[in-house]
């Protein structure tokens, strides 16, 4: 990557913030250079006047390694490193209740892995081919699972793209799937 990015070329690898941009996806903020010798992290220098965003996809092969490996935290880096990790934190925030679901571990088989947030439904109707949709968690109680609903189902299942569908998990033979249960929550915008 050093050909691509300048700070690179100063150490073996870099620190990188990860966040979810509701438009690109899984995203990371490269922070600055970084090196792993003996056991102990060492980073460069960070700068705010460049700033590199990289998707999710590209680091597909790559090796990453969490900080609290080496007993750090956000709050061991200089305060401007901070500072650019609370304006992100910030900047890219989602609503609560979506991050909420973020921690419901029982849908990751489910998840557009660039696109966390998005979770795999199935909609059936009688007299209908089921058909699979994308919704992107909403709002959930003990009992109930609510997502908007990101496209147009090719079929008139009653809903469209923007409604907010409840489904839910089932246990199949080839694993967990969510189902749209035939109830909906009257459109809301964000």
């Amino acid at each position: 990557m050093a050909e691509n990015i300048s700070i690179c070329a100063e150490d073996k690898g870099f620190l990188a913030y990860g966040y979810i941009d509701n438009e690109a996806g899984f995203s990371f903020r490269i922070i600055c250079s970084a090196n792993i010798d003996n056991n102990s992290l060492t980073y460069g220098e960070f700068s705010k006047e460049t700033v590199y965003i990289v998707r999710k996809g590209f680091f597909n092969n790559c090796e990453f390694i969490d900080i609290e490996q080496y007993g750090l935290t956000i709050q061991d880096f200089d305060s401007d490193i901070c500072e650019y990790i609370q304006f992100i934190d910030e900047h890219y925030k989602c609503r609560e209740e979506t991050e909420e679901m973020r921690k419901l571990t029982f849908l990751d088989s489910l998840r557009n892995p660039n696109y966390p947030d998005d979770i795999q439904v199935i909609l059936y109707k009688k007299g209908m081919q089921p058909e699979q949709v994308w919704v992107k968690c909403y709002i959930y109680t003990d009992k109930e699972l609510f997502g908007l609903l990101l496209n147009e189902p090719n079929q008139d299942f009653g809903v469209h793209n923007g409604s907010i569908i409840e489904f839910a998990p089932v246990k199949t033979e080839e694993g967990l799937i969510c189902v749209y249960t035939g109830r909906w929550l009257e459109e809301q915008s964000e």
